[in-house]
């Protein structure tokens, strides 16, 4: 059991290399083994679901949007983030279980807004490879909102760089062309913490970058990071893409944004994820937004 413990990390290092077990391993296995058992017991009890953060112009700090983030509700009521079941989602039953939960909560979720005369703007999700390579993903998600009569723009798909990495990579290209030919949106998720990402932005049809939360924090302190989301920001534009900074957490990181022309942002500064019982009074009242950011502390 240990040796394959090893092995099995060691493969995932990549090919060509050495490992030797450790109880460090051990530890690592247990932790992701309950992470996925949680996820599974969530799927079958429907307690997977969708929490919504506000996604925000800057210049006027109007909603245009919301990102669906995922979430457990534990047979307590007490809700898991992902830091509960992070390992799980390296796995690739438990990636797709979360997917197919949160695809059809969302979709739900428009249809009840779209129905109570509310436009929640644009809703995001993110999906990883195990996502895209889930059999029809892409026919599915497109026949559902069209059986659903909710408009294509107003889904936009989240990845990240590392959806690029595996040998899957030009079939994930051509979904995203799918997906991007019938008007859903296509955002980049972290930008700049992976590799290659200047092909990526060239070769796959990405509608709008997303400044890493990491970059952002350092708005102010760090000159590196304050030239490279300057630089980020003008690339995006140069491109004709729009460009959203994650993680603003202050009125400083807010105003060195708006100043050097991005576009939209979300952060605790204007509200964490809510459940979608607590979307519509974001709707109904988009300045109810700026009340609940002056009472929040990050």
């Amino acid at each position: 059991r240990c040796a394959d413990m090893a092995l099995y990390k060691v493969k995932r290092a990549g090919r060509g290399c050495v490992g030797h077990y450790s109880s460090e391993i051990a530890t690592i296995f247990d932790t992701r083994r309950l992470a996925i058992e949680k996820v599974r017991r969530a799927a079958a009890d429907s307690a997977i679901m969708p929490f919504y953060q506000p996604k925000f112009r800057l210049h006027d700090r109007s909603i245009y949007g919301f990102e669906a983030l995922a979430r457990i509700r534990n047979s307590d009521g007490r809700i898991s983030g992902p830091s509960d079941f992070w390992p799980a989602l390296g796995e690739a039953t438990s990636a797709r279980l979360i997917g197919q939960h949160i695809v059809t909560a969302i979709t739900d979720d428009i249809c009840y807004w779209l129905e109570s005369g509310l436009d929640p703007g644009t809703i995001s999700f993110n999906a990883c490879e195990f996502t895209f390579q889930t059999p029809g993903f892409v026919e599915d998600l497109i026949a559902r909102l069209d059986r659903m009569h909710i408009p294509h723009e107003m889904i936009e798909i989240e990845v990240t760089e590392t959806v690029f990495w595996g040998e899957d990579s030009k079939s994930i290209g051509r979904s995203l062309d799918q997906l991007h030919d019938s008007g859903i949106r296509i955002s980049l998720d972290d930008f700049g913490t992976g590799y290659a990402s200047l092909t990526h932005l060239r070769d796959y049809p990405i509608d709008c970058i997303k400044i890493d939360q990491s970059f952002v924090a350092g708005l102010g302190s760090k000159a590196q990071h304050t030239t490279i989301v300057n630089a980020i920001v003008d690339l995006g534009h140069n491109l004709g893409m729009d460009v959203v900074a994650e993680g603003i957490e202050t009125e400083g990181q807010l105003d060195f944004l708006k100043a050097v022309g991005c576009n939209g942002g979300q952060g605790f500064l204007f509200s964490r994820a809510v459940p979608a019982v607590e979307v519509r009074a974001f709707l109904v009242d988009e300045r109810s937004i700026v009340r609940k950011a002056a009472n929040l502390k990050p």
